[in-house]
């Protein structure tokens, strides 16, 4: 695998979740929904990630062809918050809100609200 910057975001099925680790990504996702390709995974950084499956277990990689872009992993998760609700996750400028600060204040929600990462 090569450098992929946690944390990691799964977009898909319904969820727009963040983890802290690629192993608690790869915990969390069915093996059978990753081969349906119900998800798409970023890194902290907007590399696009390849999720694939073991059997009944699920990994991460970052291909190496894979660019990152933060233009559109912004766009994505200034859009999350939005269906959210910006006032529940926490933002309060959310248009000027860096990556980092975005994707501390979804953890945190996933944490205050029962979103599906365990942190």
């Amino acid at each position: 695998m090569s450098n992929v910057t946690p944390p990691i975001v799964i977009d898909g099925d319904g969820f727009f979740d963040v983890y802290s680790t690629v192993g608690d990504a790869c915990s969390w996702l069915e093996a059978v929904d990753v081969d349906d390709g119900l998800y798409e995974a970023f890194d902290s950084v907007g590399h696009s990630l390849r999720l694939f499956t073991d059997g009944n277990s699920v990994g991460i990689d970052l291909p190496a062809d894979s660019d990152s872009d933060p233009e559109e992993f912004t766009r994505r998760l200034r859009s999350n918050i939005h269906r959210i609700g910006v006032d529940r996750v926490g933002v309060a400028d959310l248009e000027s809100a860096s990556i980092p600060i975005m994707l501390a204040a979804l953890q945190s929600f996933q944490r205050g609200e029962g979103g599906r990462s365990p942190e």
